[in-house]
C-alpha cells in the first residue's frame, strides 16, 4: 500500500525504517541511504533456538509487506523451507504480542526495529536474538520517480546531517551504536 499511496499522491515520502530494494527501486526513486540494517530473527530464551537451524518445524511471524517478507519469499532455502507455519502481521506490534504469549515460536524482521522493541520493553533478558543469513540492507527515502528535485534537496540535506555528526549522534541516542551511512 506505501507505494500505491504514493503513485497517487496520498503521501510524498515513505521514510520510516523503508529498505532499499531492488524490487522496490523498480518503481520508486531512492534518497541516499542513511541507515543500515540486517534481518534478524526473535525467540523468547526459554524457546531454545539459538540457529536458524533450530527453527524447523517452529511458527514464525513476519510483517506484511516488509523487506523481512520479501526476502523470506524470495530466497526460501535460507529460512522458509524450514519453518511449519508462517503467520504474517500488519503490525511487529501484534507479531511481538504472539510472540510474548507464546502463539509463535519467532519473529523475524529488521533489526533496528527488534532491537529498539526489546530494549525499550524492559524485558530484555526473556528474548534471544538469532542473526540470518540474510544480506545486510540499507535504508533510505522513497519518492515518486518525476521527483528529482526534491531526492536532489533531501540527498543535500542528509550529507549535511552526516557532515556536522547530526547523524552519528541520532543513531547513537536512539540505537546505542552508531548505524548512519557515512557519504560516499
Amino acid at each position: 500500500m506505501k507505494e500505491t499511496e504514493l503513485k497517487n499522491g496520498t503521501i510524498d515520502l515513505i521514510w520510516n525504517g523503508y529498505s532499499k530494494t531492488p524490487a522496490r527501486e523498480k518503481s520508486v526513486l531512492f534518497s541516499q541511504s542513511y541507515l543500515s540494517n540486517s534481518q534478524v530473527v526473535i525467540t523468547r530464551k526459554k524457546s531454545n533456538i539459538t540457529k536458524i537451524a533450530d527453527l524447523t518445524g517452529k511458527k514464525v511471524g513476519l510483517q506484511q509487506g516488509s523487506s523481512g517478507q520479501m526476502l523470506y519469499d524470495e530466497k526460501p532455502q535460507l529460512l522458509k523451507q524450514r519453518v511449519k507455519e508462517t503467520v504474517l502481521y500488519d503490525t511487529f506490534n501484534n507479531a511481538f504480542l504472539d510472540l510474548k504469549a507464546g502463539r509463535i515460536d519467532a519473529i523475524m524482521g529488521d533489526s533496528i526495529y527488534i532491537n529498539y522493541y526489546v530494549r525499550e520493553s524492559g524485558e530484555k533478558e526473556q528474548y534471544q536474538l538469532v542473526e540470518t543469513p540474510f544480506m545486510p540492507e540499507t535504508f533510505a527515502i522513497g519518492m515518486r520517480p518525476q521527483d528529482q528535485q526534491l531526492k536532489g534537496r533531501i540527498d543535500a540535506a542528509l550529507k549535511s546531517l552526516e557532515a556536522n555528526g547530526t547523524m552519528t549522534k541520532l543513531s547513537e541516542r536512539w540505537f546505542q551504536e552508531d548505524l548512519s551511512i557515512p557519504e560516499k
